[in-house]
């Protein structure tokens, strides 16, 4: 079971936090990965690698948005084939409350985080169908498009965008066995949330585990710690391996208990 061995993966955002988690994840099931990031890609080429897969790097600005489809085409040539996209690619906002956004800041957040999604699933989604032997698309929304904060209207609306079409792929492909479902994270430790949140101090209330992986622990969160990119490993091969066809259309939260809780746990440590 959960095996990927001779299926390619497009992973985007994969230089880093959930989507280089994900895309080494894939990878230790057999996959071999095309990875999309504006940033450079060698620490995962080489975990990748070192795994005994193919990993191809494609360096591209997704705001660049009609470049795209001539990026699946050059993605094809060089892999021959595409079985998975995890779009996990994606920027937060500014914290804003709306009367102080700019609706520069507001386009510019739903073009990385909706729509350049929406338009490399439709050039997957695409080839696929050409190719004729199904596929899996995994898209990554956020918790926050369910428990949005005041100041997350850019991010929190694109993050629901991302929902809605998730359901309309999900619709359109499972006569065609494409199965499209998406992840919505909570509190995951990454540089991003970091960057937004500031990081806690060194040594307060941080553990290691077996992995090397820190812990974050925290006791306003009803998992008492934060998510690491470890977490969404399992869901990621699931949700990419044939055990999960006939899922269609679904939100796995993968929040540590947050929807579950009284309260609003997401950043308390953080702030």
């Amino acid at each position: 079971m959960f095996n990927l061995k001779g299926k390619t993966a497009i992973v985007t955002g994969v230089a880093g936090g959930l989507a280089q988690g994900m895309g080494i994840a894939l990878a230790e099931a057999g996959a071999d990965i095309a990875g999309i990031d504006i940033k450079e890609m060698d620490e995962t080429k080489r975990r990748v690698e070192s795994l005994g897969r193919s990993f191809w790097g494609f360096r591209q600005n997704l705001m660049e948005i009609n470049a795209i489809p001539d990026l699946v085409a050059a993605i094809i040539e060089q892999t021959g084939r595409i079985d998975i996209l995890i779009n996990c690619a994606g920027i937060s906002d500014s914290g804003f409350e709306p009367q102080h956004i700019t609706w520069d800041e507001y386009t510019f957040v739903m073009d990385i985080n909706l729509n350049s999604m929406v338009k490399l699933s439709i050039e997957a989604y695409k080839r696929m169908l050409a190719q004729g032997t199904g596929g899996k698309i995994i898209n990554i929304t956020s918790i926050l498009a369910f428990l949005p904060t005041s100041g997350s209207l850019a991010y929190a609306t694109s993050k629901n965008g991302i929902i809605g079409m998730t359901k309309v792929f999900a619709a359109a492909g499972a006569q065609h066995g494409i199965w499209v479902n998406a992840v919505a994270p909570g509190s995951i430790v990454t540089d991003m949330l970091k960057g937004v949140y500031g990081a806690k101090a060194e040594g307060d209330g941080i553990t290691t585990d077996d992995s090397g992986e820190r812990i974050y622990h925290s006791d306003t969160m009803p998992a008492r710690r934060m998510g690491t990119p470890n977490d969404l490993k399992g869901i990621a091969i699931y949700l990419a391996s044939p055990e999960s066809d006939f899922l269609s259309g679904q939100v796995i939260c993968a929040d540590g208990g947050i929807q579950n809780g009284n309260r609003f746990y997401m950043f308390h440590e953080f702030e």
